[in-house]
């Protein structure tokens, strides 16, 4: 059986994430359930909460589409064990209803 536990969002382990060593060698980091609404919040603020599910709010200088006819969408190219690929790629499209579309393999070709 199932038994809920207690748990205190800004101290308890939501994710282990690894960091890509810039200051160091790789590590895992411990991200709390604060952290990522925190980090989901303040990316919302930073774009202006531009992305959409329904194309309702655009850039300045980019023509608004129609709403209620799609959406926007975010290319997802990026590892989600790193910290930015889990919170921008996974969780802040999640939040705010855009499609995210997953790169399986990236290559690049020369």
């Amino acid at each position: 059986r199932f038994v809920a536990r207690k748990i205190d969002p800004r101290k308890d382990a939501a994710f282990l994430v690894y960091s890509s060593g810039t200051t160091g060698k790789p590590k895992g980091v411990k991200l709390s359930h604060y952290n990522i609404t925190s980090n989901i919040l303040q990316l919302q603020a930073a774009e202006n909460y531009i992305l959409t599910w329904d194309w309702s709010r655009t850039s300045e200088g980019i023509p608004l589409r129609d709403p209620g006819i799609g959406g926007d969408k975010v290319l997802a190219c990026l590892p989600f064990f790193y910290i930015y690929g889990l919170t921008v790629l996974v969780h802040s499209p999640v939040y705010s209803g855009v499609t995210t579309v997953v790169l399986s393999k990236f290559k690049v070709e020369t």
